[in-house]
């Protein structure tokens, strides 16, 4: 049978064997926690379809690709156990998606699957801070090996556009509005590094002492351009202290440190003046976003998400 956590709006999709068997066991419910009110079920074999309460159950019989699913419970048994529960893989997640998702929804889903954060949008901030679930190169290796499956063609089309190690909705919105492609309403500017590690020299040392390297936000690194996402709604005072320590340490190294408030980041008009600032640092032409597209993907990336 295969499980889908609606929390991330089905997240997963599994393979469980036996279900009746299943259905009071303490451990099976520990291994799907935390699982929202609602769940989807996939099993294989119509006489393993039961009616669970908050569960949908679904028959199928399609034999899934190579690596469409993770174990999750109980991972002691063998690796062919067929009683398992199997998690659908982040990768077979994201090409499932692009069949219900609009590009600029897939683009924003696989920004978190490789990202560092996870949307909470019964937080204040609206997320928390998480490892990647894969990587960019993960789902376009996925799906190359993978040529005849549905949607194929969108998840790798889209996918090609995905950087890792965002660290908030906010750099991702910032970044997918910069380096999109016109047709998917960005203006096409080369991809950056996202949060990469660099070690400091003597002169940014003095200013983090208890550090040892640096991570910018969205790095160029042959420009030495650095965009720093800067805002302070959700930050302590000495959090902002510590920033603006991290912004001298990065001019120390003669990084050139350019910062984006959320009034910018939701200006249309002042975050094209943006992108026009990095085209010329960048020595690269800007492209002109397909005005349709840039709508859909700015109230994609920059309003409510309800579609995980």
């Amino acid at each position: 049978m295969a499980l889908a956590n609606s929390q991330a709006n089905r997240l997963a999709i599994d393979l469980l064997e036996r279900s009746r068997l299943y259905r009071n066991s303490r451990e099976i419910r520990q291994a799907l926690s935390p699982c929202d009110t609602t769940a989807s079920l996939l099993v294989n074999d119509p006489t393993k379809a039961h009616r669970l309460k908050n569960c949908t159950v679904t028959v199928c019989t399609a034999d899934l690709p190579p690596g469409a699913l993770v174990r999750l419970w109980p991972a002691s048994l063998p690796k062919d156990c067929e009683s398992a529960i199997y998690l659908t893989a982040p990768m077979e997640h994201f090409r499932q998606s692009a069949g219900r998702l609009t590009s600029s929804q897939l683009l924003l889903l696989g920004s978190w699957l490789c990202g560092q954060y996870r949307p909470r949008p019964d937080l204040t901030s609206g997320f928390i801070g998480a490892p990647p679930l894969c990587s960019a190169e993960s789902i376009q290796h996925y799906l190359a090996m993978h040529p005849l499956l549905r949607c194929r063609k969108k998840a790798q089309s889209t996918a090609a556009c995905l950087i890792n190690n965002l660290a908030s909705p906010a750099e991702a919105a910032l970044l997918l509005l910069l380096t999109c492609p016109a047709r998917l309403g960005g203006y096409g500017l080369p991809k950056p590094k996202a949060n990469p590690s660099i070690a400091l020299n003597e002169s940014a040392r003095q200013l983090l002492p208890a550090q040892k390297t640096v991570k910018p936000d969205l790095f160029w690194p042959k420009a030495a351009l650095d965009v720093e996402y800067d805002s302070d709604e959700y930050h302590s005072r000495s959090l902002n202290t510590h920033d603006r320590q991290r912004i001298a340490a990065l001019m120390a190294m003669d990084i050139e440190v350019l910062p984006i408030t959320r009034q910018t980041l939701y200006s249309e008009s002042a975050l094209k003046r943006v992108a026009e600032i990095i085209s010329r640092k960048l020595g690269v032409p800007l492209q002109t976003p397909v005005e349709s597209k840039q709508a859909e993907l700015r109230q994609t990336v920059l309003g409510p998400h309800d579609f995980w």
